[in-house]
């Protein structure tokens, strides 16, 4: 009787096991806003944590396609929900291709992946508009003049 109830007792446990299989979490890369010349902002999403908790998630990128947390990345916490994430330290007027991801026992997840170009820095040099000299003595001069 008693081999009878542990044996029961481990088909139960295969069971509950067996129908609730775990996965990689499910994520979302929601939207990329506010580009600057050096920085971005990344909103994302954990839909589901494929039934494990998940420990780890951020966003992460790169100059090339299909990036991963091999490439450059940045941790937003743990847990489901939505997330936002600013970049910083970005080369202006430079593609990026930037996903979410989320970690949990079974691995780790990617959102879809969004590409954005930084804003290129734009440095004008200044117009100097000088007007006509007056009031000319042997050792001085007036000139006036505009710095645009």
């Amino acid at each position: 009787m008693k081999t009878k109830c542990i044996l029961t007792s481990l088909i139960v446990l295969l069971l509950m096991i067996a129908c609730n299989p775990k996965e990689k979490p499910i994520v979302t890369t929601n939207s990329v806003t506010d580009v600057t010349y050096k920085s971005v902002v990344v909103e994302a999403n954990v839909e589901s944590d494929g039934g494990a908790e998940v420990v780890d998630r951020g966003v992460c990128w790169s100059v090339t396609q299909n990036p991963t947390i091999s490439d450059e990345h940045k941790n937003n916490g743990a847990g489901l929900g939505i997330y936002v994430t600013q970049i910083d330290n970005l080369e202006n007027a430079t593609k990026y291709y930037v996903k979410a991801y989320a970690t949990n026992s079974e691995g780790t997840a990617y959102g879809e992946e969004i590409s954005f170009t930084t804003l290129e820095v734009v440095i004008e040099m200044p117009t100097v508009e000088t007007s006509f000299v007056k009031s000319i003595t042997q050792t001085t001069a007036r000139v006036g003049g505009n710095v645009t």
